[in-house]
């Protein structure tokens, strides 16, 4: 251990797996004193005594080296003691961390690598200073150049070369079948798919897969999201589908319920080889849903092949008591494709008697079904189920009539197909094809809300006739119907207290009344008239705008002061009107007043 021998030079000797085992004791038994060393590896390694882990025939340099080829084999962000214990089980186990067997054939290498390996030393002897890169590109640019026919020499050893490689493959997974992969790559959702299928139970391997729950699902597989982030499929799915016609929607939709009966006529027949408890729970662990049969329906007659082999499957199974059901059954199965068709002839006359007799007990278990009254009623579409609300609603409320839609957008919402779409997407798409629609085509939508806002008043005042005040009430606040408001035209007028001020005119109003004036020769209606200066008011700056601000603010002022000094002569009034401006607008109201007979109601926006 202390070196102090002569030794030869590390190139006379050799290192043999014994000799790498006891290197590695010698570093543990220093390893087990450096505890109080903190630190990591790199550390502890700088404490090593080499010359007390030297041991015969080996110097204390050449056991450093061995450890710095175990080294690059291994992790080094751990500390000394882990790193030793690692290294053992890579000594004992060359192929611990190698990805690739070492007896596995190697690929054939491509023409243009085989072009470059024997052209390499040549052209490397001939350009020294390029670099292996460029050279190596230059080589390949050169076997590009070639003709087909130098190419077709290269492309010969490289298909020689693939059908050797082919073979060593074939026997290497001969010689290594056995054993069995325990680390699996990471697949694609195919071939997982698959993988969950043959890994399934015994009971299961002829089990169908489910088919999608509607077209919107196949539309759905089938679309290319490559480049696409996972967060954007839904959208882009929603859009897509969307910008279908209805006629290719329908095709999914048909495909879907072609793939749904496929599945139903598959279980059956899967679930035929089993009694009725084995039936159950192959469908619970599955999470199949079995649809509900009313115990009065006539049952489906069983097809020719199940005929044959309940006639002859007490006899089979007698005289085969080891084999199961489902083995049984095929057998059978079997041996009726085997029979003759005369004998098949039979078997198919006898389905073809109980189809007949199972289509006429069907249309008298329909015939009963009618006559009785369906108090379970299955989910209906949103037209169904307000048209079941006032069916199934109190006495009290027989005759009420249902509440119209909010506005026309939700007539649209509710006249739109969306089938194959799931719940989550009927938002934005109704706001999609609500956008794409014209001004005109809204229109119709809001008049036709409208109309029937107009019928409902109408229908609930008549309901409501029928009962006094307090009853009104009560189906009014039951039914969340809030009173419609008086109109205009009845509604009282607040009396003014005695020397109230009147309401300052606003400054749109101050300046349309004197652009109207002006506008009187031009434009004979005073609406249009009216128009014409309240788009003038919209076009002005807010400096313009400010001078009939502030008239208006005169004129409360004027108010005022008039209200609380009142005089008994007019003339004092008109001698305050010293401007021009409010003499125009004197005359002005005289001119209006002339007009009022046309034009009654003219209303002034604000703004």
């Amino acid at each position: 251990m202390s070196g102090t021998t002569t030794v030869p030079e590390e190139s006379d000797t050799e290192w043999t797996q014994e000799d790498t085992q006891e290197l590695l004791a010698a570093m543990k038994t220093i390893a087990a004193r450096q505890k109080h060393i903190k630190g990591t590896y790199l550390k502890a390694l700088k404490h090593v005594d080499w010359k007390e882990v030297a041991f015969d025939p080996f110097t204390p340099e050449a056991c450093k080296n061995k450890w710095g080829d175990i080294l690059q084999k291994l992790q080094k962000i751990r500390t000394l003691a882990e790193i030793l214990v690692e290294a053992e089980d890579v000594i004992s186990n060359p192929l611990m961390n190698t990805k690739i067997h070492p007896d596995h054939p190697k690929r054939p290498t491509p023409p243009n690598a085989i072009f470059c390996e024997e052209n390499w030393v040549s052209y490397h002897n001939k350009y020294p200073d390029i670099g292996r890169p460029t050279l190596f590109r230059r080589l390949a640019n050169k076997y590009q150049a070639l003709p087909d026919e130098e190419k077709a020499q290269y492309e010969k050893k490289f298909n020689l070369a693939t059908v050797e490689y082919k073979k060593k493959k074939e026997e290497f997974k001969k010689q290594y079948e056995s054993r069995p992969n325990k680390k699996r790559k990471k697949l694609s959702d195919d071939s997982t798919d698959q993988m969950q299928e043959e890994e399934q139970t015994e009971d299961a391997i002829c089990m169908p897969p489910k088919p999608p729950f509607n077209g919107y699902n196949i539309f759905c597989k089938e679309q290319p999201m490559t480049g696409l982030p996972n967060t954007a499929y839904t959208s882009v799915w929603a859009q897509r589908w969307s910008n279908l016609t209805d006629r290719e929607r329908e095709r999914y939709t048909f495909r879907c319920k072609q793939m749904k009966r496929e599945y139903a006529v598959k279980l059956n027949e899967y679930l035929k080889t089993f009694d009725q408890e084995e039936q159950q729970k192959i469908l619970k662990a599955n999470g199949i849903k079995t649809p509900k049969i009313h115990p009065d329906h006539p049952k489906r007659p069983i097809p020719p092949n199940a005929i044959f082999c309940e006639e002859n499957w007490v006899r089979y199974h007698n005289m085969h008591q080891d084999i199961s059901q489902r083995k049984l059954f095929r057998r059978l199965d079997n041996k009726y494709q085997a029979l003759p068709d005369e004998e098949k002839a039979q078997y198919e006359e006898k389905f073809n008697l109980a189809t007949v007799e199972y289509k006429k007990k069907k249309e008298e278990f329909k015939k009963q079904r009618e006559s009785r009254p369906n108090k379970k009623r299955k989910k209906l579409s949103d037209d169904s189920t307000d048209q079941m609300q006032e069916e199934e609603q109190t006495e009290d409320a027989i005759c009420m009539p249902p509440k119209p839609p909010f506005n026309g957008y939700n007539i649209f919402c509710k006249e739109q197909p969306m089938t194959g779409l799931p719940n989550t997407a009927y938002t934005s798409v109704w706001a999609q094809r609500w956008s794409n629609l014209t001004d005109r085509e809204r229109e119709r939508y809001t008049f036709r809300c409208k109309q029937m806002k107009r019928e409902y008043a109408v229908k609930l005042n008549e309901y409501l006739k029928t009962f006094d005040q307090e009853e009104q009430q009560k189906i009014l606040k039951a039914n969340g119907i809030k009173t419609p408001k008086r109109d205009v035209k009845t509604k009282k007028v607040p009396k003014k207290i005695p020397g109230e001020p009147k309401k300052p005119i606003n400054a749109n109003i101050i300046f349309c009344k004197k652009q109207m004036v002006l506008f009187k020769e031009t434009f004979p209606n005073s609406r249009e008239r009216f128009a014409k200066a309240n788009q003038m008011w919209r076009k002005l700056s807010y400096e313009d705008k400010n001078c009939f601000i502030q008239e208006t603010l005169s004129r409360a002022q004027q108010e005022s002061y008039r209200t609380s000094n009142p005089s008994d002569s007019e003339d004092e009034i008109f001698e305050d009107c010293n401007s021009e401006q409010e003499w125009k607008m004197f005359d002005f109201e005289e001119d209006e007043e002339e007009e009022e007979e046309d034009d009654e109601n003219i209303t002034f926006e604000m703004f």
